[in-house]
């Protein structure tokens, strides 16, 4: 019977990391496509520079520490939570170091034109250290679900927002960056209700011990984890930075559409 809920749980996260997975990239297509007709293509490579350079620091930031968090979770339960607090501090420092360090790349390498959209789309690393404990948590509980439906209200969110600021209100990439932001913002709080409301947990208070174990950890988890979508994503960055913002717009599109013709292969692979 035991082995039965599990399988259950487990198919029944699997299946909500899958929809999640779908979902993303399909909104992402025609977001890309909507910049690139209205913007054109030099603004579309900007846009695209600065949502992978806000990737990489999301996944840099937090050292890879929301797979200890799921693996410590799903194997003591709920009395390991004081991770949860650990996990979130760790992020919003982490977040704060980023800022900082991407303003004085762009600075040293003589890029300040990206400096202050850079800066706005970065604010979203300090409510991402609570996204992702959040989406680390409802896994290790068996509630993928939950991370599944934010992301997806998320996407969508952003997506409307998007389209009306470049096909309404003409606006360009310091509102797309905003706009981005602001939903991450609104991802946080999505989870931090329903983790108190819906899964009636009472998180404890911070934990300097549960922090320092979890540095202590850092770097397996950074190398294993961390670090390959550094490497995944490194070639838009070293495009937007040797080739220009147009080279990155060309590519962007080009990715986009590769990205989505794997759907059916990729789904295949994960379920």
């Amino acid at each position: 019977m035991q082995h039965a809920i599990r399988f259950r749980s487990l198919r029944f996260n699997a299946g909500s990391v899958l929809v999640a997975r779908l979902a993303v990239p399909v909104l992402n297509l025609a977001l890309v496509v909507s910049v690139a007709r209205k913007l054109g293509v030099v603004e579309l490579g900007q846009y695209s520079l600065l949502v992978t350079i806000f990737l990489v620091l999301e996944n840099l930031k937090s050292l890879g520490l929301p797979t200890l968090l799921v693996r410590d979770v799903a194997r003591d339960g709920t009395s390991t939570l004081a991770d949860y607090c650990s996990l979130v501090r760790i992020g919003l420092v982490g977040a704060v170091i980023a800022i900082c360090g991407t303003v004085l790349v762009l600075w040293h390498i003589g890029r300040l034109e990206l400096a202050l959209p850079c800066v706005i789309i970065s604010l979203g690393l300090l409510p991402s250290a609570y996204a992702l404990a959040n989406d680390a948590l409802f896994l290790s509980l068996g509630h993928a679900h939950y991370s599944a439906v934010i992301a997806t209200t998320e996407n969508l969110a952003r997506l409307g927002a998007s389209l009306v600021c470049v096909l309404f209100l003409h606006q360009g990439v310091l509102a797309l960056a905003a706009v981005y932001s602001i939903m991450r913002f609104g991802a946080a709080i999505g989870g931090l209700f329903l983790i108190r409301n819906r899964l009636h947990l009472l998180l404890p208070s911070h934990s300097t011990n549960a922090t320092l174990r979890m540095i202590e950890a850092a770097p397996e988890f950074l190398v294993i984890f961390a670090f390959p979508i550094l490497l995944f994503r490194m070639d838009v960055v070293l495009l937007g930075l040797l080739a220009g913002n147009y080279a990155v717009g060309i590519y962007a599109v080009a990715m986009r559409l590769i990205t989505v013709c794997l759907i059916v292969p990729d789904s295949i692979m994960t379920a």
